[in-house]
C-alpha cells in the first residue's frame, strides 16, 4: 500500500521533482529557421541560470523542461523569460508550473517500484462498471476479505 499524508501542495513540495517550464513558439514562426534558433537561445539563457534544466518533451512547437526544486527561483525565471520574450519580440509564450499531483504520484510509484509495473492487474473501473482481466483474482480477494 502507498499512503501519503498532507495537502496537495505539501505532497508536491515533499515528493515532487521541481518545476516545469513550457515554451510555445508561435505558429507563424514554427516553420521558419529562426524558430529553432530562438528556442536554442532561450534554452541557453535558461541553462546559464538553471544548470539542471532538462527537456521532458517536445511536441509540435511546445517544449517542456524540468528544473529541480532546489535550483528554481520562480521570480528570477519569470523575469528572465520576460526579458527574453521582449528581445524575441513576443515570438513565444511560456508557463511555469509545478508538476500535477498525478505526475508526482506516478513518479513516486515508479521510484519506489524500481520502474517496474506489476503484471497482476487489479479491478479496472469503466463507465461505473467493474471488470477485471482475471476473475480468479477478485474471487480470492473477496474470500480472504481484503477486497482489493
Amino acid at each position: 500500500k502507498l499512503r501519503a499524508l498532507g495537502s496537495p501542495q505539501q505532497l508536491k513540495i515533499q515528493l515532487g521533482v521541481g518545476y516545469e517550464i513550457a515554451l510555445k513558439m508561435h505558429s507563424s514562426i514554427q516553420k521558419d529557421a529562426t524558430s529553432s534558433t530562438s528556442e536554442l537561445s532561450i534554452l541557453r539563457a535558461l541553462k546559464t541560470r538553471f544548470p539542471s534544466i532538462s527537456m521532458i518533451s517536445n511536441n509540435g512547437g511546445l517544449s517542456t523542461y524540468s528544473i529541480t526544486a532546489n535550483e528554481m527561483n520562480v521570480g528570477i525565471a519569470f523575469s528572465l523569460l520576460e526579458n527574453i520574450r521582449k528581445e524575441e519580440q513576443g515570438r513565444f509564450d511560456y508557463a511555469i508550473s509545478q508538476p500535477t499531483l498525478e505526475q508526482v504520484f506516478v513518479s513516486t510509484v515508479m521510484e519506489h517500484s524500481g520502474g517496474e509495473r506489476s503484471n497482476k492487474s487489479r479491478t479496472i473501473t469503466t463507465n461505473n462498471h467493474f471488470t477485471t482481466p482475471n476473475q480468479d483474482d477478485v474471487e480470492d480477494d473477496v474470500e480472504d476479505g481484503s477486497g482489493g
